[in-house]
């Protein structure tokens, strides 16, 4: 608890706006149960873009990153808003080009939860130009974020 005070007022006094990490303000630094950090450095709602940056668990690849991200959000227009009986989330999308050749693409929601906490659930889609057997050149999964906070 007095970490999350601190870093919350360090952010505060460096920017002139201090907003908590949720669905709504997706900057800053996101955790995966697999050890994965996706930390976004800008998220801009009104242009769409998105950017940041990609880290893997040393398990994954021989280069862990952090590798660059880009991407785009998507938020509901101020009528959908309105509408009380819609679920309302933040749309995310985003690649990364990998130093081996490999590709990956990411799409998913992030969701603020009833209890106060945020979720982001993502797809994701990797290519890689060579593997050991054919079908595993591309592979397939989800990864289920979290503000690290």
């Amino acid at each position: 608890m007095k970490r999350c005070i601190f870093s919350i007022s360090l952010g505060c006094l460096i920017s002139s706006v201090c907003l908590a990490q949720d669905c709504d303000n997706l900057t800053g630094t996101w955790k995966s149960e697999a050890g994965t950090t996706l930390t976004i450095s800008s998220s801009d709602t009104k242009s769409g873009d998105l950017t940041g940056t990609f880290t893997s668990p040393e398990k994954f690849f021989s280069n862990n990153g952090p590798f660059s991200i880009k991407g785009s959000v998507g938020v509901a227009t101020e009528s959908e808003t309105k509408a009380e009986s819609l679920s309302k989330g933040t749309a995310i999308a985003f690649n990364i080009k990998f130093p081996e050749g490999g590709i990956s693409s990411w799409t998913g929601t992030c969701l603020n939860q009833q209890d106060g906490s945020s979720k982001m659930a993502l797809l994701w889609h990797q290519a890689h130009p060579t593997a050991s057997l054919p079908i595993s050149h591309i592979k397939s999964g989800s990864t289920l974020f979290t503000p690290d906070n």
